[in-house]
């Protein structure tokens, strides 16, 4: 952030796993912002580099999965991911984690989250 943009104004930072809430916190927007993904960054780049060939197994219902309209389908495309990857601990945790944090990564959270930001 530039010095001559006013924090408070800022409601959502979408990023890439350089900037973590630690980074929300030291700028003192933690309790007015929301964090969430770069989801070209994280499709194109991130998921693909974690998950190396494996990734071509699990590509479409992770798409669906983050571009989901709906908690419904968010848990749905979640089931699929998971029942491919639980063999692997590493990967299961990974996805997991997005999981318990769709106001970071979810397309049906941020809808609602910027409708209740405004």
């Amino acid at each position: 952030m530039v010095p001559e943009f006013d924090r408070s104004s800022g409601k959502l930072i979408f990023a890439d796993d350089f900037i973590n809430d630690s980074v929300l916190e030291r700028l003192g927007i933690k309790e007015t912002a929301i964090l969430c993904t770069d989801l070209w960054h994280l499709t194109h780049e991130q998921l693909p580099k974690y998950f190396g060939g494996f990734w071509n197994n699990i590509e479409e219902p992770m798409n669906q999965m983050l571009h989901s309209g709906s908690k419904g389908e968010w848990d749905t495309a979640y089931s699929k991911v998971i029942g491919q990857v639980q063999q692997f601990p590493n990967y299961s945790e990974y996805i997991k984690k997005m999981y318990d944090n769709p106001q970071c990564y979810d397309g049906y959270m941020l809808k609602y989250v910027e409708g209740n930001l405004e």
